[in-house]
C-alpha cells in the first residue's frame, strides 16, 4: 500500500513539473547576436566551475560553423575561458591558464551532443575537480563525461562577455539565441542543475542573466547580487551624449601603420580632423604612439611625416618610434633641427628620446617620449629628468609597454622589445623606472593590437597610482578597413576628471561603447626641490634578459624584426642638465593627465576594460 501511495505521489510530482518546464520553455525570451554588438559585464568574475545557459540554435547551422560563445573572456591574452558551442553543435569548455607552456589548459568538446535543434535547450558544463572530470548535462540529464587534469582556478583577466568575446571582429559571436546564462563557483549536482532550469539557485552563484530583464539601455542586471551587470556594447555608432563639461583635452594617435601602408590617401583625414577640432575641443596636445609606418618605406614616410607636421605652430605634439619604423628613417623625417625650439630636453641630439614641459591652467605637465624598448642608459636619464621636476605630472609615452590584458608586456608576449631590436620590455620599464617615481602619473603605449582602450592602474613604491593605457587600432584597421582612430582625453579644470572618447576620423563614428568612459585621476602640486645631480656610472647596460622566447600566437602583426632598430649606443646624454634645459635646447614631446583614483561608467554606457593587478615580478 505504501509503495502505491509513493508511486502516486511521484506521478503527481511529474505531472506538476512537466507542465512548468514546458511553459517555461515555450515562453522564453531570447537575445540574438551579431559580430558588431556584444554584451559585456561591468566587473571581472573569476573561479567558475559550473556554466549553464538556455540556448536556441537553428537546426540549419552548417557543420563547419561554430555555434559561438555563450560566456567567455577570450581575446585579451591569458588567462581566459570560453563556454561555447563548437562545430556540429558540440558544447565546449576552453580554458587558458597563465602558464605559457599550456600545461594547464582545458579544451574539451562534447561531440556526442548536438545543440542544433531549433528549440530551447538547457546546457550545463560542470568541472568536478574532486573527480577530475568535466560533465555535460542537457535539459538536466547527464550526456557525456570527460577526464581532465587541470584543477587550478579558472581565472579571467577581463569582464565576461555574453554572446561573443574580445576577438577582433567578434568572429565567434553566438549564432542562435540565448535566453539566460549563469556561472557558479561550485560543481553543481544533477539535481541542482535540474532545479536551475526553472530558477537559478543562490548558493555559489557568481553571475546570472535573464534576457527578459534587459532594460531599454541594453543593461541586463546580474541576478546574483554581485554587481556584474551585463551591458550592450555597440561596435559603431554616430551619436552619443557630447562631452561638454571640460577645460582642455589631449589627443592620442595610436599605431597608424595600416593606414599609411594600405590607404595612404586617407592618412590626411586624421590630421584634418585634429586641426578642424583643435579650437572647439580645446586640444592642447597630440601624442603619437609609434608604428607610424608598416614597412618604413619612403612612400609611407613622405605622406605620414607631411601630415603630422601640419600640426606645427597649431597644436603641440610628440612622436615616438615603433618597431616598424626604422630609426634612420625616423630621424630623417623628424630631424632635431626642426624641433629644437619645441622641446625641453633630449637624451641625445636627436628625436628618439625627448621630454617637454608645459602648463595648462595651474597644472604642470612633463611628457617623456621614449624610443621602442628604451635602454638602461635612457631610463637612467629619464629618471634624472623626472626627479628634477617633482611638481610636474609626468606622462610617459612609448611604443611598447602595456599588453592587452592590462599587464606590462613581458618576454612571453608577442614581439617583446628585448629580443626584437630594443632593450627593456614593459615589465623592465616598470621595475627600473615607472614605479620608482611618485610624480609619474600615466604611461601610454601602442604596439599590441586591441579593439579596446585598455586601462590598468597600479601602485608605485611611494603609494602613488600610475594609470597605464594601451591604444593600438592596427587590428581594428585590419578588420574594418582604415579607421583613423583618435582617443580623446577630456580634462576638468583641476585635471582630475577625465572623459575618454574613441573616435574614427575616417568613418566619422565612435568605436565600441566600452571605449567611451570616464576616470578620475590625481594631480601633483608639489613645490620643486633643488635639482639633483645627473646620473653617474652610466655603463650602457641594457635591460633585456637572455630569454629569446618570442611567442607569436596572439595574431600580433608587429613582428618585422629587421625594422626594429635601437641606436642608443652613443656615449652620454645631451641636454640633460637643468642648465641645458633653461637654455631652451631640446626636442618635442607632450602628453598629459594626472594621477588616478578610479574609473567610472558614463551614464547608460559600458565600463572600460580595466585591470587592477599586481605587477609581474
Amino acid at each position: 500500500m505504501k509503495k502505491k501511495i509513493l508511486a502516486m505521489v511521484l506521478a503527481l510530482i511529474m505531472l506538476l513539473v512537466i507542465p512548468v518546464y514546458a511553459d517555461n520553455n515555450a515562453e522564453r525570451t531570447g537575445i540574438s547576436f551579431t559580430a558588431t554588438d556584444k554584451y559585456m559585464a561591468t566587473k571581472v568574475v573569476s573561479a567558475p566551475n559550473t556554466f549553464e545557459a538556455w540556448v536556441n540554435i537553428p537546426s540549419t547551422l552548417a557543420d563547419g560553423t561554430r555555434g559561438g560563445v555563450i560566456l567567455g573572456t577570450y581575446g585579451l591574452g591569458s588567462p581566459n575561458f570560453s563556454f561555447e558551442v563548437h562545430e556540429k553543435g558540440a558544447p565546449r569548455l576552453y580554458v587558458e591558464d597563465s602558464d605559457k607552456a599550456k600545461t594547464n589548459d582545458i579544451d574539451v568538446k562534447f561531440s556526442t551532443v548536438d545543440l542544433r535543434t531549433g528549440t530551447w535547450t538547457h546546457v550545463a558544463i560542470v568541472r568536478d575537480n574532486a573527480a577530475g572530470e568535466l560533465r555535460c548535462y542537457i535539459n538536466g540529464e547527464l550526456k557525456e563525461t570527460k577526464s581532465i587534469s587541470f584543477t587550478g582556478e579558472i581565472v579571467a583577466n577581463s569582464p565576461v562577455c555574453m554572446g561573443g568575446d574580445y576577438r577582433s571582429g567578434n568572429a565567434q559571436y553566438f549564432k542562435g539565441q540565448i535566453s539566460s546564462a549563469a556561472m557558479y563557483s561550485d560543481a553543481r549536482t544533477q539535481a541542482e542543475i535540474a532545479a536551475d532550469m526553472l530558477s537559478y539557485g543562490k548558493d555559489g552563484l557568481l553571475c546570472a542573466y535573464e534576457a527578459s530583464e534587459m532594460n531599454a539601455y541594453g543593461v541586463i542586471p546580474d541576478k546574483s547580487g554581485n554587481g556584474a551587470d551585463m551591458r550592450l556594447n555597440r561596435t559603431w555608432f554616430s551619436e552619443k551624449e557630447p562631452v561638454t563639461d571640460y577645460a582642455y583635452s589631449f589627443a592620442l594617435v595610436g599605431d597608424t601603420q595600416r593606414v599609411s601602408f594600405n590607404d595612404p590617401d586617407k592618412f590626411h583625414v586624421i590630421y584634418d580632423w585634429l586641426l578642424a577640432n583643435a579650437e572647439s575641443k580645446k586640444i592642447k596636445f597630440v601624442m603619437g604612439l609609434g608604428d607610424i609606418t608598416e614597412k618604413s618605406a619612403e612612400s609611407e614616410w613622405e605622406i605620414a611625416a607631411a601630415q603630422i607636421k601640419r600640426l606645427n605652430g597649431k597644436i603641440p605634439y610628440s612622436v615616438v618610434r615603433g618597431n616598424h619604423d626604422k630609426s634612420t628613417d625616423f630621424l630623417k623625417y623628424f630631424p632635431i633641427g626642426e624641433y629644437e625650439d619645441k622641446v625641453t630636453g633630449t637624451y641625445q641630439e636627436n628625436m628618439l628620446n625627448t621630454y617637454t614641459t608645459f602648463t595648462v591652467g595651474d597644472i604642470k605637465y612633463l611628457v617623456m617620449a621614449l624610443d621602442f624598448g628604451a635602454s638602461d642608459k635612457v631610463l637612467s636619464w629619464a629618471s634624472y629628468v623626472v626627479e628634477n621636476h617633482p611638481d610636474h605630472n609626468v606622462i610617459v609615452t612609448t611604443h611598447a609597454y602595456l599588453y592587452r590584458n592590462g599587464t606590462t608586456l613581458d618576454q612571453n608576449e608577442v614581439c617583446p622589445p628585448a629580443t626584437n631590436g630594443g632593450y627593456n620590455n614593459g615589465d623592465h620599464m616598470w621595475d627600473k623606472f615607472i614605479k620608482n617615481h611618485e610624480n609619474i602619473v600615466m604611461v601610454i603605449s601602442g604596439h599590441d593590437p586591441c579593439d579596446h582602450v585598455v586601462v590598468a592602474q597600479d601602485k608605485g613604491v611611494h603609494g602613488n597610482t600610475v594609470t597605464q593605457m594601451l591604444v593600438d587600432p592596427q587590428g581594428t584597421d585590419n578588420e574594418h578597413g582604415s579607421t583613423g582612430m583618435v582617443a580623446m582625453l577630456y580634462f576638468s579644470e583641476d585635471g582630475r576628471d577625465v572623459t575618454v572618447e574613441y573616435y574614427s576620423t575616417i568613418k566619422e563614428q565612435y568605436f565600441m561603447t566600452s571605449n567611451q568612459f570616464t576616470m578620475t585621476v590625481d594631480t601633483v602640486k608639489e613645490e620643486a626641490d633643488d635639482p639633483i645631480p645627473p646620473p653617474v656610472g652610466d655603463n650602457g647596460n641594457n635591460g633585456g634578459n637572455g630569454n629569446n622566447n618570442n611567442n607569436n600566437n596572439n595574431n600580433n602583426t608587429d613582428t618585422d624584426k629587421e625594422e626594429n632598430e635601437n641606436t642608443d649606443t652613443e656615449n652620454s646624454p645631451a641636454k640633460s642638465s637643468p642648465e641645458a634645459e633653461k637654455a631652451g635646447t631640446g626636442k618635442i614631446v607632450y602628453v598629459v593627465i594626472g594621477a588616478v583614483a578610479g574609473i567610472a561608467v558614463v551614464a547608460g554606457v559600458i565600463s572600460v576594460i580595466i585591470a587592477f593587478k599586481k605587477k609581474k615580478k
